[in-house]
């Protein structure tokens, strides 16, 4: 699992919600709520686009890779593009971006913790 951790806050895996940046495993782990997790209202992925698997041990949260590995790249780009664009910036701007790109130009749009 390559840090930051992203949390895409939404019940569709596809769908954009509000979604945050977490500097470190722990921060991510500290930050969530064990009834959104229970609720299934996050979706974690890493910074390579592994989806992460988000698990209550102890009323905690703990982050964790799955087995086998899940790679989901595409759908993170798909759905940090429609934040972006619900945030106005202009389709134009977000076309052809290399996902390393892309990853640095939405921290500037959303929250880093």
């Amino acid at each position: 699992m390559k840090e930051p951790i992203i949390i895409n806050e939404s019940k569709v895996i596809e769908k954009s919600g509000d979604i945050t940046f977490y500097k470190t495993v722990t921060e991510a782990e500290n930050a969530l709520e064990p009834v959104d997790v229970k609720n299934e209202e996050y979706f974690a992925f890493d910074s390579q686009g592994h989806l992460l698997q988000l698990n209550i041990v102890e009323d905690k949260i703990v982050l964790e890779d799955r087995t086998p590995t899940v790679q989901c790249q595409r759908t993170l780009e798909a759905v940090m593009t429609d934040y972006l664009l619900r945030l106005n910036i202009p389709e134009q701007e977000l076309h052809d971006l290399d996902f390393s790109i892309l990853l640095e130009r939405i921290e500037k749009y959303c929250a880093v913790i």
